[in-house]
């Protein structure tokens, strides 16, 4: 059967052969003229920047998303160097290729406008800090694009983050440890990010084994916080480590519990969300509220 390590594998190869591709293929290309590697440099540049915008890297490594913009260039240069060196292609196979270059052009940088339109108005956006501290940490799932974030569509998350740790490597599991322990953010502690009151604390729920979820208590163990009239929820903490009690007064410097794993969450992370409206201490019925962490509106890819 087709389990989780193959689909993982899958994802991981994907995340480096399509790139690669991409790359040769700019390299070595003979084009025939400049309005041929033009056509074909500004498709596989989008292509490459899709890459760059859209894949999770730290499955494989982050640092190899931070290497991509530098081989992009290598490989634009290698290319260009090439120019006129090869065959000279009859007309209608001329045609065919700069047809086919400029159908990826449109799609995918019609993607690419897709994916980089969506940071909403900030006026009315809540200031945070972030609840992480110590260690290195890249959101997952994070923007208004649902091309960036799985939770753009659902109405109290649309500005949701999902924060992932990352290992000195880059990627959000290492192979020391078993099991959650394996996750760069499994047991991460969570400051408060913001000054407030503690509305609703949930604590006790298990820590779910990868590839189980808890469909029945969908946040598993969180904190909601009220911040200035706006919930604040942080959620899939560690088993008994809430430190908070509900009415308690908290600033950034309050330790609210520790990262985990319970609930509807397929690994360790950090999910974060701020709504306004609904029913108080309710969570998930309210407008979702655009969020700036240390004053930056926070999407897929981006550092804390």
């Amino acid at each position: 059967m087709f389990g989780a390590g193959d689909a993982l594998t899958l994802l991981i190869l994907i995340e480096l052969l399509v790139p690669l591709a991409m790359l040769l293929a700019l390299a070595l290309l003979r084009a025939p003229a400049w309005p041929d590697f033009l056509l074909h440099a500004a498709a596989m540049s989008c292509g490459l920047l899709l890459c760059w915008i859209l894949f999770p890297w730290e499955i494989s490594s982050y640092y190899l998303r931070q290497l991509l913009p530098l081989l992009t260039v290598a490989a634009l240069l290698i290319g260009a160097r090439r120019i006129g060196r090869g065959k000279q292609p009859a007309l209608w196979q001329r045609i065919a290729v700069m047809s086919s270059n400029g159908v990826l052009l449109l799609v995918f940088g019609l993607l690419c406008v897709l994916a980089m339109a969506g940071q909403p108005p900030l006026d009315s956006a809540l200031r945070l800090a972030s609840p992480l501290r110590d260690g290195s940490y890249l959101v997952g799932q994070g923007g208004a694009s649902p091309l960036l974030n799985a939770h753009a569509t659902v109405t109290p998350q649309n500005h949701a983050l999902d924060i992932v740790g990352l290992t000195p490597l880059g990627r959000r599991s290492g192979t020391g440890g078993e099991g959650l322990a394996r996750y760069a953010i499994f047991g991460a502690t969570l400051y408060s990010p913001c000054e407030g009151r503690v509305l609703v604390t949930v604590d006790g729920l298990p820590d779910q084994a990868i590839g189980r979820r808890d469909r029945k208590n969908l946040a598993g163990n969180y904190v909601l916080l009220d911040c200035d009239g706006t919930e604040v929820l942080l959620a899939h903490l560690r088993q008994g480590s809430v430190a908070v009690a509900s009415g308690q007064p908290v600033t950034r410097q309050t330790v609210l519990g520790a990262v985990g794993n319970s609930g509807n969450s397929s690994e360790p992370h950090l999910h974060l969300h701020a709504e306004r409206g609904g029913e108080r201490g309710v969570i998930l019925n309210g407008e979702a509220v655009p969020m700036l962490i240390d004053g930056r509106y926070l999407v897929r890819g981006d550092r804390l």
